[in-house]
């Protein structure tokens, strides 16, 4: 009782996502001031993990432990927000998804996804181009997913669509669309 009363309000350092186009979005975050309560989630977390990593594909497994160390650590932390925001319609009739989700220091799990590529077959590292742009000092990583989208998908975000990515200090940003990049980079 005495964390809670004693906690400040917060915003959500993924809010602005939300804005004046957005048709849809979503963000919360989680309050663990509690110390018993963050280490009781990451344990929880990471035990469930454990039983998701034993099951992955062995080229994943080194990816996938990052994913669920680097998360632990989030909740540790104690500053766990996450937004997502569906924007448009654009010129063409086509959406953006945007979002970001707090993530201690990505940079293993970036590295992780270096060294998964460098094993990959030819067919996704034709659909995946790492260091395809910058952010700032950060790199924009882009999958080009239109194409393998069930038409309906299609519809909405375009056959040319693009998941564009980065992994910055305190999180990791997504968006999904006909420009992501320039989604990502705004």
């Amino acid at each position: 009782a005495a964390d809670i009363a004693a906690r400040k309000p917060t915003t959500n350092r993924f809010g602005g996502l939300i804005g004046k186009d957005t048709v849809g979005g979503i963000a919360f975050g989680l309050p663990l001031t509690n110390e018993n309560i963050r280490e009781g989630l990451a344990a929880a977390f990471e035990a469930g993990g454990k039983e998701g990593l034993a099951t992955a594909p062995p080229p994943a497994q080194a990816m996938m432990g990052e994913l669920i160390k680097g998360l632990s650590r989030t909740l540790r932390s104690g500053e766990f927000d996450v937004a997502a925001a569906l924007n448009g319609p654009d010129k063409d009739g086509r959406y953006m998804l945007t979002a970001g989700i707090s993530f201690d220091d990505p940079a293993a799990l970036e590295k992780e996804l270096r060294a998964l590529y460098k094993t990959a077959p030819g067919e996704v590292k034709a659909l995946l181009k790492l260091d395809a742009a910058k952010a700032g000092e950060l790199n924009v990583h882009v999958a080009r997913v239109g194409p393998v989208l069930p038409p309906e998908a299609q519809r909405v975000f375009g056959d040319e669509a693009e998941a564009a990515f980065t992994f910055a200090p305190k999180g990791i940003y997504v968006a999904f669309g006909t420009d992501s990049v320039s989604a990502l980079k705004a």
